[in-house]
């Protein structure tokens, strides 16, 4: 209800499962910490209730960081063999979940599946050894999602990454969510004049030649942490490097390196939403990790209860001619 008085018209929910184990990799519901069935077909029914377009963003959960998960894996012939089964069962099940609801979309991939796309690489770069069939292992699991679910389908690609490397079976998908967290500004405080007038760059430069190869609508799922450096892609740690934005996705993270900034949070969903109204091939903007239960004033990329959220209930109902 509180995301429906923003004016938006979409709800994007996402139901978890965890890796309970690594060798052999297990991906299943944990009591307790997952989303059953029940509680998301209620949850669906009661964003449908309030007239919202649904859509369905399955993910994983994992006991330490994905880059630490996948790096210390076995990742041999037959533990890939396994990820894929694993990974087919949760994506069908989720199809299942998305058809019965009636949800208007299911998405699948993002930033955590690069390690298992063909050619696929870790987070220091070195190669995952996802098995050379890789493709045709994507593409056999994507028909058995669409035995099960026939409407919108939309996979996640992170930015810039994702753009400039896509996967190759994208011609299977309906629409592209591109996940973006891109720096804004080079100091904080920056104006959203100056601020939107780099997502227009960024959009001309790297996301249009995207869009009009691939063919596909584009939509921006985006995520700024409330806290100093958000904007600037990089939350400076006490090393001098950058604290992972996953970080930020849940709330409740704290460092004494932290400050907030929910000024800087609410300046680049503004700017973002301007160079979107001057761009009419970009379909949408989600704000993604949008925390239900409580207002926040933390750290998170959360808006419930911050300033952003009174950018998104001005520019919502404008950009849908409301």
């Amino acid at each position: 209800s509180n995301a429906n008085s923003l004016g938006i018209n979409w709800l994007f929910i996402s139901p978890t499962w965890t890796y309970t184990r690594q060798s052999p990799p297990v991906l299943e519901v944990s009591l307790g910490q997952d989303m059953r069935w029940s509680e998301a077909m209620s949850t669906i029914t009661q964003a449908r209730s309030l007239g919202l377009n649904v859509g369905l963003f399955p993910a994983p959960r994992f006991g330490e960081t994905e880059a630490t998960w996948w790096a210390s894996a076995a990742r041999d012939f037959s533990w890939w063999i396994t990820w894929f089964e694993r990974y087919e069962y949760f994506a069908t099940h989720h199809a299942r979940l998305a058809s019965q609801a009636n949800a208007q979309a299911l998405i699948l991939g993002g930033e955590w599946v690069d390690p298992a796309l063909p050619g696929g690489m870790l987070e220091d770069g070195t190669p995952s050894n996802v098995p050379p069939d890789a493709e045709q292992r994507w593409r056999d699991l994507i028909q058995q999602v669409q035995a099960q679910y026939s409407g919108t389908l939309v996979w996640a690609l992170p930015y810039p990454q994702g753009v400039q490397n896509p996967p190759p079976f994208l011609d299977e998908f309906d629409q592209v969510l591109i996940l973006w967290s891109a720096p804004l500004a080079s100091q904080s405080g920056s104006s959203a004049l100056d601020m939107s007038a780099e997502a227009l760059r960024l959009f001309d430069q790297d996301l249009k030649p995207f869009q009009e190869m691939v063919g596909k609508p584009i939509i921006l799922g985006v995520s700024y942490p409330s806290a100093s450096g958000g904007i600037m892609g990089c939350v400076p740690d006490s090393t001098g490097t950058c604290f992972p934005l996953a970080l930020f996705e849940q709330p409740g993270f704290q460092d004494s390196q932290l400050s907030a900034n929910h000024a800087d949070q609410a300046s680049a969903y503004n700017a973002l939403l301007m160079a979107i109204n001057q761009r009419d091939w970009i379909g949408g903007l989600v704000s993604m990790g949008y925390y239900p239960p409580i207002p926040l004033q933390d750290y998170s990329t959360s808006i419930h209860g911050k300033t952003a959220s009174g950018v998104l209930w001005y520019w919502f109902p404008r950009l849908l001619g409301r």
